[in-house]
């Protein structure tokens, strides 16, 4: 049962993981994405809004900036990782058996 759920745990911070990586896809080398439509759910750099001055998407939304800070997905990504050297630890001392 550890293993199943270690299993899981990877594939959950795999996916947490290419979350992650999406953002800095959407990042110059310069600025991160400052727009982010929420009816779209799309991110807009400035040059990409179609009116820049009212700040609306080419669909004609009205965006927000983006703000940075603390996510969730940090807690979410530690939580993953603590949760599988817990299980490596606890299956490389033999608490839990690999096998029943």
């Amino acid at each position: 049962m550890l293993i199943g759920t270690s299993v899981l745990a990877f594939l959950v911070l795999l996916v947490l993981l290419a979350e992650r990586g999406g953002e800095r896809m959407w990042r110059d080398h310069h600025a991160a994405a400052a727009y982010y439509c929420g009816p779209c759910d799309l991110r807009y750099r400035r040059d990409e809004l179609s009116n820049q001055a009212e700040r609306v998407c080419p669909r004609g939304h009205y965006v927000d900036s983006l703000r940075g800070g603390f996510s969730l997905s940090t807690v979410a990504i530690f939580t993953c990782l603590g949760f599988l050297a817990l299980a490596g630890l606890l299956t490389a001392t033999g608490a839990v058996p690999i096998l029943p």
